[in-house]
C-alpha cells in the first residue's frame, strides 16, 4: 500500500525524479511526523487550559484574602478572555506570516512566564495585567500549598509544551518533505469575486441567529468554567478540594459531548446539523434547569446533571462554529467560509468576555439562584436562535429547489419553442 501511495507521489511530481524506495521512505517520514505533531499539538493545546481552570478555583481565596467584590472577580475573567478574543480576530494573519510553530510556541511561553509569578503579587491591577498577558491536578496543589502556588506547576508544564512545539512541530517545507496532492497555488490565484464584505456578510440569513446562539452557549460555558467552584463553596458548602474536583464534571461532559454529540447529530440529522444542534441546546437548557432545582439533593444528582449540561452545551460548538459556518460562507457560490467562521466564533468569544462582569454583578446583588436562572435563560435563547436558523435554512432550501425547478421548466419551454 505504501508503494502504491509512493507511486502516486511520483506521478504527481514527475519532474522530481523520485525513486519508488525514496518515495516510500518519504511517506514513512510523513506518517511518523504527522502522529508526532498531532500528539504534541494536542498536549500543548490541553496544557493551555491548565492556566484557565485555576482562576475559577481560587476565586474564593481572592475574595476572602483581598476582600475583592464579585464584580472585581468578574473583571478578572474579562482580563483573560478579552485579549484572547482581540488577538484571535485582529491578529490571525500573524500565524500565516511567522508560521504556526513559532507563533504557537511563543504564545505558550508568554502565557507560562506571565502566570508563573501570579501568586506572589497582592494587587488587583497586577492580577489583571498578568491575566491579560496570559490571554495572549491543580486542585490538589491548592489544597496542599495554597492558592499562591496554584499557577506554578501549570506554568512549568506550559513552558515545556512551548519548547516541544518549537522543536518538533516543524512544517513539511522546513524538513524537505513533500505533501502529496497538496494545493500549491498562492492566494493571489484565488477567485475573490464572490468574497463578501463585512456589511454584506451581516445581511446573510441565518448568520445572525447562529452567531447569537454561539454567544449564548459560550457565555454559559465560561460561567461554568469560571464561577462553578465559588458557587459550590459559598452556596452548597462544598470543601475546597471537593468543589474543585466536582467543578470538572462540566469539563468531563464537555469532552464526551464534543466527541459524541457531533457524531450522533451527523447520523440522526443527516445534512441538517443546525436542527440537531438546536435540540442539543434545548437538552442543555433542561438539564441546567434540573441542576438548579435539585442543587441540594447531593453530589450524585449534581454530578449527573452537570455532566449532561457540559455534554449538550459543548456538543454543538464544533458544528455551529465549524461545518455550519463554512456551509453558510460557501452558500450560493460564495467564497467567504473563513470570514463567516470568524464572525460566528467572534460572537461566541464575546460571550466569554461579557460573562465575567455580568455574573459578578448578578451574584453580588441578587444571589446565586438568580445566576443560574440567567444561565437557563441564555441557554434557552441560544436554542431558540438555532431553531429559528434551522427554519430559515429549510425555507431557503425550499426556495432554491423551487427556483431551480422553474429554471428547468423555462429551459424546456424555450427548447420546445425553438423546435417549433
Amino acid at each position: 500500500m505504501a508503494l502504491l501511495y509512493a507511486n502516486n507521489i511520483c506521478s504527481e511530481f514527475p519532474r522530481c525524479g523520485m525513486h519508488k524506495s525514496c518515495a516510500a521512505k518519504m511517506l514513512r517520514q510523513l506518517l511518523g511526523r504527522r502522529f508526532l505533531v498531532f500528539a504534541i499539538a494536542w498536549l500543548a493545546y490541553a496544557s493551555g487550559y491548565l492556566l484557565r481552570k485555576p482562576i475559577g478555583v481560587i476565586k474564593v481565596d481572592l475574595e476572602q484574602e483581598f476582600k475583592f467584590t464579585k464584580l472585581q472577580l468578574g473583571w478578572m475573567d474579562s482580563a483573560l478572555t478579552l485579549p484572547y478574543a482581540t488577538f484571535q480576530v485582529l491578529f490571525g494573519s500573524v500565524g500565516d506570516t511567522l508560521g504556526a510553530r513559532r507563533t504557537s510556541s511563543a504564545g505558550l511561553l508568554i502565557a507560562a512566564v506571565s502566570m508563573v509569578s501570579f501568586g506572589y503579587w497582592n494587587h488587583l491591577r497586577m492580577f489583571l495585567m498578568l491575566l491579560v498577558i496570559n490571554g495572549i491536578g491543580q486542585v490538589y496543589l491548592q489544597a496542599s500549598y495554597g492558592w499562591r502556588h496554584i499557577f506554578f506547576l501549570p506554568s512549568v508544564i506550559v513552558a515545556v509544551s512551548s519548547v516541544l512545539v518549537f522543536l518538533f512541530c516543524s512544517e513539511p517545507s522546513e524538513l524537505g518533505l513533500v505533501i502529496p496532492s497538496k494545493d500549491l497555488q498562492t492566494t493571489s490565484n484565488r477567485d475573490v469575486s464572490t468574497v463578501l464584505s463585512w456589511s454584506e456578510l451581516l445581511k446573510m440569513p441565518i448568520l445572525i441567529d447562529v452567531s447569537l446562539a454561539m454567544f449564548c452557549l459560550k457565555l454559559v460555558r465560561y460561567c461554568m468554567y469560571m464561577w462553578l467552584p465559588l458557587y459550590l463553596l459559598s452556596h452548597l458548602s462544598y470543601g475546597k478540594t471537593e468543589a474543585g474536583m466536582f467543578s470538572t464534571m462540566f469539563e468531563v461532559g464537555g469532552v464526551v459531548g464534543s466527541a459524541t454529540i457531533g457524531l450522533v447529530i451527523d447520523r440522526m440529522f443527516k445534512g441538517n446539523g443546525i436542527l440537531g444542534s438546536a435540540i442539543s441546546a434545548l437538552f442543555c437548557t433542561v438539564c441546567l434547569l434540573c441542576f438548579t432545582l435539585t442543587r441540594h439533593w447531593g453530589v450524585a444528582f449534581n454530578s449527573a446533571f452537570m455532566v449532561l449540561v457540559g455534554a449538550f452545551n459543548c456538543g454543538p460548538d464544533t458544528i455551529l462554529g465549524g461545518s455550519v459556518s463554512a456551509q453558510l460562507g460557501e452558500m450560493n457560490g460564495r467564497s467567504s467560509a473563513a470570514s463567516v467562521t470568524g464572525i460566528v466564533n467572534g460572537f461566541g468569544t464575546l460571550g466569554t468576555v461579557v460573562q465575567g462582569p455580568l455574573i459578578g454583578f448578578v451574584s453580588e446583588h441578587y444571589g446565586w439562584p438568580a445566576v443560574f436562572y440567567i444561565m437557563v435563560a441564555f441557554s434557552m435563547l441560544g436554542s431558540v436562535c438555532i431553531f429559528h436558523a434551522s427554519t430559515l435554512k429549510a425555507a431557503l432550501a425550499q426556495e432554491q429547489s423551487t427556483s431551480s425547478g422553474d429554471s428547468r421548466r423555462d429551459i424546456q419551454r424555450l427548447l420546445v419553442e425553438q423546435e417549433i
